[in-house]
């Protein structure tokens, strides 16, 4: 007998949009040096969206 582990259904995000004062909050405490995954907990969105706003600024410090 081959026992085949069931998959879980993904757990799908509520669409979150970030207001310039909070990802302004998110750089300073990223400079700060508080991690990314902490911050992603904190605003109830994805580490990715944390690291796109970081990659962002630096995108915009370059210019």
């Amino acid at each position: 007998m081959v026992v085949v582990p069931m998959k879980m259904a993904p757990i799908k995000r509520n669409h979150k949009t970030l207001s310039l004062k909070e990802k302004s909050a998110i750089i300073d405490e990223l400079k700060r040096g508080v991690s990314g995954k902490s911050l992603a907990l904190k605003y109830g969105v994805g580490t990715s969206t944390i690291s796109d706003i970081k990659k962002n600024l630096i995108k915009l410090k370059g210019k």
